[in-house]
């Protein structure tokens, strides 16, 4: 199975993500290693998480416990597999970082430097 940028954009556009999460999410989501990249497929197909922990941590606990959105879930365990001490800290301070006032503003301006073509898939 794979999925193409506009298979990915479609499915999360209705979604609050603006076109440059989009295309930052897609490029970290292909670049995620074999394991991780077969969860993310099967989870887009199927909707199901997997069951899995990674240094004790799973997408589920993520995003029922954390408040994160279900990609940024499967980046933050494909992290702590490279860099578990980092990603960990990380882990531990997403509360925090969650329940700031503080808005992460991205731009959203598509420039049409990158030719979504050249984006290539996810594959499983």
């Amino acid at each position: 199975m794979k999925i193409t940028f506009e298979k990915f954009r479609s499915a999360f556009d209705n979604e609050d993500y603006t076109y440059s999460e989009l295309v930052h999410l897609f490029k970290a989501l292909k670049s995620m290693d074999n394991e991780s990249r077969k969860s993310f497929v099967k989870w887009f197909f199927t909707g199901e998480l997997p069951d899995n922990q990674v240094e004790g941590i799973s997408a589920e606990y993520l995003i029922n416990n954390l408040n994160c959105k279900p990609l940024n879930a499967f980046i933050i365990l494909d992290w702590l597999k490279s860099e578990p001490e980092t990603a960990k800290y990380f882990v531990m301070k997403l509360p925090i970082l969650f329940n700031s006032q503080e808005n992460f503003a991205v731009d959203n301006n598509n420039s049409g430097e990158e030719n979504e073509s050249d984006f290539g898939e996810i594959t499983d």
